[in-house]
């Protein structure tokens, strides 16, 4: 295996063990169990999209290790949301009682995944980022854990602030886009 192709699979393995680590570690039972149904899900997906490919279900989930958390993201906010109204459930969500655990890095997928989204409905290179390079756009939404957990232990487990949400959907994904591209146009010209 060349160092070019180790580089790049690199950030997918270390998203994969972060993300494994913080929930063993906090042994979080329903976290385990949204990241084997998001497994799954995506599984089957990629089963339907590549059905010429047998082993494509079970190798393909790790290369996207970001939608991976993305799908557990949205199992486990609808498994553990605690509040009667939906504002209650809103504001449960945005309020990680640890900024540096599961509910913190579920959080943070859905935030990028949010700004992606946004993102690819008026800009292509952002769609084409999140499919075809998937070490870029795993290490961008480690960085989104790592930025909210900077600012969620500076305001000592107060929710976030709407104003964060919004920059964090609008500002970050074209800011990864761009280091990004720079990055590769640099590596490109050498």
């Amino acid at each position: 295996m060349s160092l070019l192709v180790a580089a790049a699979l690199l950030p997918l393995i270390l998203v994969h063990l972060h993300a494994l680590w913080l929930m063993v570690s906090r042994r979080e039972g329903i976290a385990i169990a949204c990241s084997l149904a998001a497994w799954l899900v995506l599984a089957l997906l990629f089963k339907a999209l590549r059905p010429s490919m047998p082993l494509a279900a079970v190798w393909l989930p790790g290369l996207y290790p970001y939608a991976l958390l993305g799908i557990s993201g949205v199992f486990w906010s609808i498994s553990r949301a605690q509040g009667d109204t939906a504002r209650e459930k809103w504001n449960w969500l945005l309020s990680p009682a640890r900024p540096d655990g599961p509910h913190a890095l579920f959080l943070s997928v859905l935030i990028g995944h949010a700004g992606f989204a946004v993102l690819a409905l008026w800009a292509r290179p952002a769609l084409l980022a999140y499919l075809y390079a998937p070490s870029a756009t795993a290490l961008c939404f480690l960085c989104y854990f790592l930025i909210l957990g900077g600012y969620q232990s500076r305001r000592h487990g107060r929710r976030l602030g709407g104003l964060f949400v919004s920059l964090s959907i609008l500002v970050l994904p074209p800011a990864a886009i761009v280091f990004f591209s720079a990055l590769s146009s640099w590596w490109q010209g050498r």
